[in-house]
């Protein structure tokens, strides 16, 4: 087992290295983005940017986490093969079409504002940001960190670059924004790349069932996990789309350039123990060391505690000066969001962990259902307050939304040991 855990600390390391780059840069590209668009064009922006990630957590995640979570046991069979690219061809085709849904009904705004060229735009950011994050996940099931680095500094340097140039040759447009960002994607997915060891059992050469089977079995593990994650990204859009509904763009621009340069800190910091700590965890379970798995998840989470630490110590007393680094004309009121950001964004950062018992084992549809009542949490918190205290109300509501998720997973688990080992013996069966 200490070699199990000097190996989550050397990949750890490594995906450290490869958010230095896209974090760095995507805390650029938002001190860049919000001077050169303003508040209300980064407001919208924003929205939809969020908006796209939840369409691509809702119909795309479920391939992804079942990727990661059945690589070790199918490696490079040729229907898993088929049935990964039978479920992200669906995907993409139901995201793009329920991104017009959204658009037409005016949930982004004034419906009117969005011309063929703008969903055009929407759509192109779907459709790469989707591969290119697929792209990521099969690398990271393949324990491929180096891969991963290229592919994200790649990613993470055009995605400044591209977008700055159109704002400043054509307009500055949150669209032309969003096409810079979505051709950063097309450029990252043109980068060759080369495959680690995949890490669990050796599959066999012949498969042992159809790739319509093997769909199948990826569509029940993953479904949860899909409305798990558009329902964690449907926490950022109640926030910003209640913020416009009941005050306006400038304040949902102001907001979210500074929860996106908390939750981009937390990436450099704190994203990299999940990047290492899930293959690995997946990939001792699968070879039935249920023990070492659940071992390796308890030192990645007691990892998450000390960067934390240090962030709240340095960002407090430096509240005033971040939000003026931040924003270009900040009201003074918004140094109180820094200490709610701060604490929600590190609580869904370590959620990312808490669930790793509950996912390895199967147990999704209860990670669905609580994340449903974070999501209620949030959403009623929001409906109720925003109009009455403003924008100190989705800082708070993240940090509550957030505590209601950890302590219902961590109870679960820890409630339910030997159930979760027995169920693991169960899935073993199947293979």
């Amino acid at each position: 087992m200490p070699s199990a855990v000097a190996h989550l600390a050397a990949d750890s390391v490594r995906y450290a290295i490869s958010k230095a780059i896209p974090g760095a840069a995507g805390l650029a590209s938002v001190l860049v983005l919000v001077r050169l668009m303003g508040e209300g064009e980064y407001g919208r922006f924003a929205l939809v940017f969020v908006m796209v990630g939840t369409m691509r957590s809702f119909f795309t995640g479920w391939l992804g986490q079942s990727v990661l979570r059945y690589h070790s046991i199918y490696g490079e069979r040729r229907n898993f093969k088929l049935a990964m690219r039978a479920g992200l061809a669906i995907s993409l085709t139901l995201g793009t079409a329920v991104i017009f849904v959204l658009a037409g009904i005016g949930f982004l705004g004034e419906a009117d504002t969005y011309s063929a060229g703008t969903m055009s735009v929407i759509v192109l950011f779907y459709i790469f940001s989707s591969l290119y994050e697929f792209r990521i996940v099969l690398l990271q099931a393949r324990i491929a960190p180096q891969s991963v680095i290229v592919l994200s500094a790649v990613q993470a340097v055009a995605g400044v670059l591209l977008p700055v140039a159109l704002i400043l040759l054509v307009a500055p447009s949150y669209s032309l924004a969003l096409l810079g960002i979505a051709f950063a994607n097309l450029v990252a997915l043109a980068i060759p790349t080369r495959s680690g060891a995949v890490q669990g059992r050796e599959p066999s050469s012949e498969p042992s069932e159809s790739w319509e089977s093997t769909t199948g079995r990826m569509w029940r593990y993953g479904w949860a996990l899909s409305f798990w994650y558009a329902a964690m990204m449907t926490l950022q859009l109640s926030d910003r789309y209640f913020i416009q509904y009941y005050i306006d763009f400038d304040s949902v621009g102001a907001y979210s350039a500074l929860y996106d340069v908390i939750i981009r800190g937390y990436s450099l910091l704190l994203f990299p123990i999940t990047l290492a700590a899930h293959p690995r965890i997946m990939g001792l379970w699968n070879a039935g060391e249920e023990e070492n798995a659940i071992t390796v998840w308890k030192w990645a989470t007691l990892a998450m505690a000390i960067p934390f630490v240090i962030v709240i110590i340095v960002a407090y007393p430096l509240r005033a000066q971040l939000v003026d680094v931040v924003l270009p004309d900040p009201d003074p009121a918004m140094r109180g969001l820094i200490l709610p950001l701060v604490t929600g964004g590190f609580i869904w950062q370590f959620a990312l962990l808490a669930h790793k018992p509950l996912e390895v084992s199967g147990r999704t549809s209860w990670m669905l259902m609580f994340a449903l009542i974070a999501l209620s949490v949030n959403i009623v918190l929001n409906y109720a307050l925003i109009p009455k205290f403003g924008l100190l109300v989705p800082a708070y509501t993240t940090v509550a939304a957030g505590m209601t998720y950890v302590i219902l997973t961590l109870a679960t688990a820890t409630l339910s040991k030997e159930r979760l080992l027995a169920l693991a013996r169960r899935e073993s069966e199947h293979f």
